[in-house]
């Protein structure tokens, strides 16, 4: 049987006083939930494909 597995790709930002190691832990919390995340800050995105990224960007 072939699992089919969902990826969500989820743009962050975080406070400026929060750190890369925020940004890695919060990715951890999100895999211990058994979700497959991809998780970026909008400055990590590279200048090619921005505005599209940004473009297709959902609030949540």
């Amino acid at each position: 049987m072939i699992r089919m597995t969902v990826i969500f790709d989820l743009l962050v930002s975080f406070e400026k006083r929060r750190s890369l190691f925020d940004l890695i832990r919060f990715k951890q919390e999100i895999k211990l939930m058994g979700r497959n995340v991809d998780v970026v800050t909008e400055n990590s995105i590279h200048q090619s494909i921005k505005s599209e990224i940004l473009n297709e960007v959902r609030p949540i």
